[in-house]
């Protein structure tokens, strides 16, 4: 019963990898990396601080996706706990984690529809950056 259920979760993976178009990302990014890295030359960097540049992007374009669904999931979860605070005599962990979970749900429905544009702009960016760093690597 657990294989079924890895399985279907892995199929509707693959599913939301096609629809927000992750193959044609991936097929961009692998045809790009050969443009501005070509095979047999060698990866010159300005230093250190490029890298953490480039980390400290991608860590910030995680958050940018992440974000809102983290804080509106904090808040109704703070809410809930503040309720069960205030009345003790009622079983708020019975209704708590129902909700908690149809919040959840709700949340990723409603974010779902725009994180297949953000995601490709901060895929393209995210190539022009590397694109840049590396054709200044090459020029110097």
């Amino acid at each position: 019963k657990a294989m079924k259920r890895f399985f279907i979760f892995t199929f509707l993976l693959a599913l939301l990898f096609f629809a927000i178009d992750g193959h044609l990302v991936t097929v961009t990014i692998i045809y790009q990396s050969f443009v501005y890295w070509p095979t047999g030359s060698g990866i010159h960097f300005d230093g250190l601080q490029t890298i953490a540049w480039s980390l400290s992007w991608v860590i910030s374009a995680g958050l940018l996706i992440a974000l809102p669904i983290v804080f509106c999931m904090t808040l109704v979860l703070f809410c809930f706990g503040l309720l069960n605070r205030i009345s003790p005599a009622m079983n708020l962990f019975s209704l708590g984690f129902p909700m908690a979970i149809i919040a959840g749900l709700t949340l990723i429905y409603l974010t779902l529809p725009n994180l297949s544009e953000a995601y490709l702009h901060l895929t393209r960016e995210l190539l022009g950056n590397i694109g840049e760093i590396l054709r200044s690597g090459r020029s110097v």
